[in-house]
């Protein structure tokens, strides 16, 4: 053992046996060593780490601290999952200092690549680039293909989160080649999927869909995997409006959806097939989804994101069906929901909607005045609201109306409907 690490780390930094016997030790010493056949003495132990520029407890037995490690690791990650992240790190700060005494270069990589990762959940991202980049350079893709291809992921994601564009591209690209090159499939469909959406959310449609179907092709996933894969290949064909093969993609990933476990991951998947539905405009299947994610959140606690997103996707539909029931339903799910900013949007599209419904114009300014206090900054808003003050001749009211059209983009409609965006 202790000859394996001597040999694989002289090999590490270019040197010869020669060169690592130096002229305190021989060729032929450092040879026996390397093969196992005689154990070095503590002095020329000392000697040969000092070459290596290793501490030489790295060449030493340390099974005991390299189980304690592996022990603090998987107790930092349930801290991590329970969003005990300060207990967290802690743990981690401990694994580090028993893995740079052992001399542990794929430990320290772990070890600081999980303390990125922390720090990327807690958008700390200076922090975090600092801990993924020294990870990454611990380690070589040859000695472990698949922890540098998920660290220069993880590097992508930090530097996209920066807005340093053109490093994230090079992160990213660094991970799929790694994982292209050592033929590893889940990672390589991970660093696709990922890559893809660093460029969807750029708006580079055609490099977003060619990444998307690569990593299809390269996990061949089952499950949530491949409906989440579809989902995304649906939307950007949708983007590049080749509608009719986007309704095949979509309609493959709503299949699936049986075949996921019930909870959350389900419940958010549910809501990006029944928006790609709206995309793709098959209302119908769009409704029965959103029908089924209203019974389902009011019968559980649902992750909120996943919630305000599947109440958007309701209103949206109700506004272009005209559904009286869907309507009334969809305007009661979203105004039902606590007064969290994260709900206000839904709010707002709801009010708006109802005042739409209105017989009474005094109600229909009420809705959209109460629309307004969630999403005061909403174009589309402000001009309903400015028309229907001016058809209550309120005072001001025209001028208000005038000063709107005119501060709009001149590339926008000032009659463009309220409710067309969709967007994540």
């Amino acid at each position: 053992m202790v000859g394996e690490k001597i040999r694989d780390a002289r090999k590490k930094l270019g040197l010869t046996q020669e060169q690592l016997a130096g002229h305190e030790l021989t060729k032929s010493y450092v040879s026996q060593v390397e093969l196992g056949r005689i154990r070095p003495s503590r002095k020329a132990l000392e000697i040969i780490a000092k070459r290596l520029d290793k501490p030489i407890g790295y060449f030493l037995d340390n099974d005991e601290e390299a189980r304690t490690v592996e022990v603090l690791l998987k107790a930092s990650e349930a801290l991590w999952l329970s969003h005990r992240l300060d207990e967290a790190l802690v743990g981690l700060e401990e694994a580090r200092h028993l893995a740079e005494r052992m001399g542990s270069d794929i430990l320290l990589a772990k070890i600081q690549s999980m303390m990125g990762r922390l720090e990327m959940s807690r958008q700390r991202y200076s922090e975090a680039r600092e801990h993924l980049r020294a990870a990454l350079d611990r380690l070589s893709p040859q000695e472990d293909p698949a922890v540098v291809a998920d660290i220069a992921l993880a590097l992508g994601e930090v530097t996209a989160a920066q807005g340093l564009f053109h490093e994230a591209v090079a992160y990213f690209h660094q991970s799929v080649d790694i994982a292209r090159k050592a033929q590893l499939r889940q990672p390589l469909a991970r660093a696709l999927s990922q890559y893809g959406d660093f460029c969807a959310q750029h708006h580079e449609w055609f490099s977003a869909l060619s990444l998307y179907q690569e990593a299809y092709a390269a996990a061949s996933p089952e499950g949530r995997e491949a409906a989440e894969l579809e989902v995304r290949v649906a939307v950007a064909l949708c983007h590049l409006d080749r509608a009719e093969e986007a309704q095949s993609w979509v309609s493959k990933a709503a299949q699936r959806l049986a075949d996921v476990k019930p909870g959350d991951a389900r419940y958010c998947l549910t809501v990006d097939v029944a928006r790609c539905f709206l995309r793709t405009g098959q209302l119908d299947e769009a409704l029965t989804l959103v029908r089924a994610l209203r019974a389902e959140s009011l019968q559980r606690p649902v992750p909120p994101q996943c919630l305000a997103e599947a109440i958007e996707t309701g209103i949206q539909l109700a506004r272009l069906r005209t559904s009286e029931d869907w309507s009334a339903e969809a305007i009661e799910w979203a105004l039902g929901q606590l007064d969290d900013p994260i709900f206000h949007r839904a709010k707002a599209w709801a009010l708006m909607l109802r005042a739409a419904r209105e017989s009474h114009l005094q109600d229909a300014l009420a809705d959209l005045e109460a629309a307004l206090g969630y999403q005061p900054l909403d174009p589309h808003l402000q001009l309903q609201h400015a028309v229907l003050a001016v058809k209550a001749r309120r005072p001001q009211a025209l001028d208000a109306l005038w000063r709107l059209a005119f501060e709009r983009e001149p590339h926008e409609e000032p009659s463009a409907r309220f409710l067309s965006g969709f967007s994540r």
